[in-house]
């Protein structure tokens, strides 16, 4: 069964990529890539100045069988520029 996040004290240093999500390996049909513990969302704005601002919610395609939503791929620039 899942287990609680460990907790931490003030500002979450989250600037490293999320696991992809376990999936056939594109390359090598027989072995998977990826992991289990591949829960996270990422957040982005322009600035931090506390304006109010509007929200898109993206969910990358790959029918289950490939992809993830790491910025490599996905990135934000175009949005926040």
């Amino acid at each position: 069964a899942p287990q609680p996040p460990e907790p931490w004290d003030g500002t979450r240093d989250a600037t490293a990529e999320g696991n992809v999500c376990a999936q056939i390996d594109p390359v090598f049909a027989k072995s998977y890539v990826g992991d289990e513990n591949c829960l996270f969302l990422n957040v982005y704005t322009p600035s931090t100045d506390g304006a109010f601002l509007p929200v898109m919610i993206w969910i990358h395609g790959g029918g289950f069988k490939w992809g993830s939503g790491n910025t490599n791929l996905y990135g934000p620039d175009f949005l926040v520029d």
